[in-house]
């Protein structure tokens, strides 16, 4: 199998791929007509920013895969013919061309329904991300969609963060966490408390994402500073457990905390992007 440019001769074969009904209906994306899908392709080979690839699997033309940056982000899709699923082909495809387009964090949308391409994205290195999820709009057609992220490798692991977080992962001892945390290149991390994992980055970008710790909560839409203080306070004093205290952390509009491994702070945000505590720790 391999990836390689779009041929023209391709294009008869793609729109039939993406006229199959059972294909539409399990990607949740809507069949071009003759018109509408012939302006789109040449559009597409058109724009030099963007990455697309032929998918050959067997000889034949098995699909397309391609990335393109929108909104700050970079993208990826792909379309694999039917007669070709189940056979790992989009597994390969899209290895082959998350080696080729070296931007990271890579994000790519899907169906919730679409359990092959989850598979897929998983096999790949992709992570579900909830933040993205919670704050993205009520889709207009009723479909839900989850979002993935492939992130920067990064110059530290979990193991090395799970040990640090072992020995010294306690309320009394967070500026030497946030120290050890420094020296294995960890610049800040940034704790959700939608489902409460974490993304450690480093200086380069890297970054490596924990997993969840509770089922996804809601944060609300209006942050409310007076009880979002009171819930750190109970926890602080050992009157809740961590679940309960993102409980009321998310009924009080808080995103997310944010550690600066540097200036050893602890930045409590809420989803408008506010800053309703800053703690120096030392």
């Amino acid at each position: 199998m391999r990836l390689r440019a779009v041929e023209d001769q391709d294009l008869e074969v793609f729109f039939d791929h993406q006229a199959d009904p059972l294909a539409v209906e399990m990607a949740a994306f809507p069949a071009r007509g003759r018109d509408q899908f012939a302006a789109h392709w040449a559009k597409v080979r058109a724009d030099e920013t963007l990455v697309t690839r032929t998918v050959v699997a067997d000889g034949r033309v098995a699909g397309y895969i391609g990335s393109w940056p929108q909104d700050g982000q970079q993208l990826l899709g792909y379309w694999i013919g039917r007669e070709f699923w189940g056979r790992g082909v989009a597994t390969r495809a899209l290895a082959l061309l998350v080696d080729e387009v070296r931007v990271r964090p890579l994000h790519a949308q899907v169906a919730a329904h679409n359990a092959g391409s989850i598979r897929v994205l998983e096999k790949c290195g992709f992570r579900r991300d909830p933040v993205q999820e919670a704050g993205a709009a009520a889709p207009a057609d009723g479909i839900e969609e989850l979002v993935f992220v492939l992130p920067a490798a990064a110059v530290f692991t979990m193991s090395q963060i799970d040990d640090i977080h072992a020995r010294l992962g306690r309320a009394d001892s967070v500026a030497a966490y946030l120290r050890a945390l420094a020296e294995i290149g960890v610049v800040r991390f940034d704790s959700f408390v939608t489902d409460g994992h974490s993304e450690y980055v480093d200086a380069a970008g890297g970054r490596v994402v924990s997993a969840a710790h509770h089922p996804v909560l809601r944060i609300a839409g209006t942050s409310d500073r007076d009880a979002f203080l009171e819930h750190l306070r109970l926890h602080a004093d050992g009157r809740t457990s961590y679940v309960e205290m993102s409980e009321g952390l998310a009924a009080s509009g808080i995103e997310k905390w944010v550690a600066d491994t540097a200036l050893l702070t602890m930045t409590y945000v809420d989803r408008a992007g506010r800053a309703l505590l800053v703690q120096h720790l030392e």
